[in-house]
Parts: C-alpha cells; sequence; structure tokens
C-alpha cells in the first residue's frame, strides 16, 4: 500500500467515474488508512461503475454472438 502514498493519478486512468475523476490513489490511501468514511464512499462508487461497466460488455458481448 506505500507505493500509492505519493500516487497522484485516478484509481483507474480511464474510468469516469466520480472518484476517478476528483480523487488521486494517494488520498483515497490516506482516507482509507486513517479510516474515514469518504475513502469507503469513493472506492464503493469506483467499484459500482467498474461492475456497471464489465456488466455492459458483457451485454454487448451477448448481443453480438
Amino acid at each position: 500500500n506505500l507505493p500509492f502514498a505519493r500516487d497522484f493519478t485516478p484509481i483507474e486512468e480511464d474510468c469516469t467515474c466520480y472518484a476517478c475523476q476528483n480523487f488521486s490513489r494517494g488520498y483515497i490511501r490516506h482516507l482509507l488508512k486513517a479510516n474515514e468514511v469518504l475513502g469507503i464512499r469513493l472506492t464503493t462508487i469506483h467499484n459500482i461503475a467498474f461492475l456497471t461497466r464489465l456488466m455492459q460488455e458483457i451485454r454487448d458481448a451477448i448481443k453480438i454472438n
């Protein structure tokens, strides 16, 4: 986890979720280490966005095949 302490990149470069557009990995790491609820909220927002994209890709693949 220490490598992310000074990481100013988003969780995922191409992600358009609120967490990735507004917060860095380092800041989210800080929030999680400090047991701040915002850290949990931001990771949840990102995870939901990721799963939503994944499910859309699966739906699209099913339509093609």
